[in-house]
């Protein structure tokens, strides 16, 4: 589905300027640190003076003409990567505030608490991870060979060992996996260097203190779930749930994560089953449109709801569910990128021509162009959401996403009256003996067998 302006989210003034000197840094990690040449250091000096006046200004001038004299130090990478977090937060508050402006939202900045204090072998593990990184940024991301990276291995296995770095270990791990699958790098006609410089700035700033973390509250009310994306890896499979939260006369836009391991036998669409047993409540509510009553839940000020538990309440239509006024949190500081941005948007009775949306007669068409491109790229291939079925589709809700031009995600979608995508899969899942059931008889069979 194709479109290239909506009118109304222009983007903010300053959002242009900032993509180029990402676009100069990424190409700068990519070629690496330790060859330089007359080109890259004024592209480093123009990064530079856009830090003029600024608190980071000072250091990260220090940083780059060390830098240019090859006197580099890790620290000298930490202020780099702090410039990169900067522009990135920056271009994402600029997009947020303005979006969520023009949809009807209201903006909640989230409380924080600040920072635990590592422990000796959480900082011993933090410095063997923070000098890797130092090493294969001078080497150059787009010139990495497999022998530069498995010896990180065994020091993975111990971060991923301490609870208190969860975060750098969950990165880590996506990095060097990434990494170890695209090995030589300098083999690729075209590497990510966006996404991996993402991921290596910010393993790299995480190997120098724990996170903040968002403040929570215990709460009750009325959750409406309107959709869900499943995102998986190798072992890994999460189903994140969005959903308007009522509380008392406050709405809310929130989240709920269920996530389960998988091994290599679950494949498919079968990975939908893994969460039936999980939150079976939740799932009953997605495949019905119910809202579900919850109480004594954990709130994060960022907007995640940690789930427990709930009773199923009333029926509701999330593609006529009026989303202005909600609230919204952003994430947290330290998270945020215009890839994380997500506003829902809801479309009932939408008419199709040549693969486009036509909003004309919607509510947000005044707001977004005629027309809105459906990306496919962030939903999973067990999802659905193809472009034949998107091709007759009547309704829809999705998250309003940014990477580089707005478009929209889908998280449900139905064809007239019949349900399809999140709906239907996870109702699909439960009509036939799934490997996940043949697995769970074989581990019976073997614990009566001892």
């Amino acid at each position: 589905m194709v479109c290239d302006t909506m009118n109304g989210l222009e983007l903010p003034e300053g959002i242009a300027a900032s993509r180029t000197l990402l676009v100069k840094l990424d190409k700068l990690f990519g070629k690496g640190f330790a060859r330089l040449s007359s080109e890259n250091e004024a592209d480093l000096d123009e990064i530079a003076s856009a830090f003029l006046g600024t608190p980071l200004g000072d250091n990260l001038a220090s940083a780059i003409d060390a830098i240019k004299k090859s006197e580099q130090l890790p620290h000298h990478f930490a202020a780099l990567a702090a410039a990169k977090w900067a522009i990135e937060g920056a271009q994402h508050d600029a997009l947020f505030t303005d979006t969520a402006s023009k949809l009807g939202f209201v903006t909640e900045e989230p409380e924080m608490n600040d920072a635990d204090e590592a422990s000796q072998e959480c900082e011993n593990r933090m410095e063997g991870a923070r000098q890797w990184l130092f090493e294969i940024a001078l080497s150059g991301l787009a010139r990495l060979e497999t022998n530069m990276i498995v010896p990180v291995v065994a020091l993975l296995e111990g971060i991923q060992n301490l609870e208190e770095l969860r975060g750098l270990a969950i990165t880590l791990t996506a990095f060097i996996d990434e990494l170890l699958d695209h090995t030589p790098t300098a083999a690729l006609d075209d590497p990510p260097l966006q996404r991996w410089t993402d991921l290596w700035s910010s393993a790299f700033l995480a190997t120098y203190q724990l996170p903040n973390k968002p403040t929570s509250r215990e709460i009750s009310g009325e959750f409406f779930p309107i959709g869900a994306d499943l995102r998986h890896q190798e072992h890994l499979v999460s189903l994140v749930v969005h959903g308007i939260l009522e509380e008392g006369n406050i709405r809310r836009f929130v989240r709920t994560t269920i996530t389960a391991w998988k091994v290599d036998a679950i494949i498919g669409a079968e990975l939908w089953g893994l969460f039936n047993k999980k939150a079976p409540a939740l799932i009953k509510a997605v495949k019905a449109s119910t809202s579900l009553q919850i109480s004594n839940t954990t709130l994060l000020s960022t907007g995640d709801l940690i789930w427990k538990t709930a009773v199923t309440g009333k029926k509701f239509d999330p593609y006529t569910l009026d989303f202005s006024g909600i609230l919204i949190n952003p994430p947290a500081p330290q998270n945020r990128h215009s890839l994380q941005i997500a506003f829902p948007v809801n479309f009932d009775k939408i008419k199709t021509q040549d693969g486009t949306l036509d909003i004309t007669q919607t509510s947000l068409g005044e707001i977004i162009a005629d027309t809105i491109t459906v990306s496919l790229d962030r939903v999973s291939p067990y999802s659905e959401y193809t472009p034949a079925n998107l091709k007759s589709t009547t309704s829809l809700v999705g998250l309003l996403r940014f990477d580089g031009n707005w478009s929209l995600q889908p998280i449900t979608a139905k064809r007239g009256k019949t349900n399809y995508g999140t709906a239907k899969m996870l109702t699909k899942i439960k009509k036939s003996k799934s490997s996940i059931e043949i697995l769970q008889e074989r581990a019976g069979k073997l614990l009566r067998a001892k």
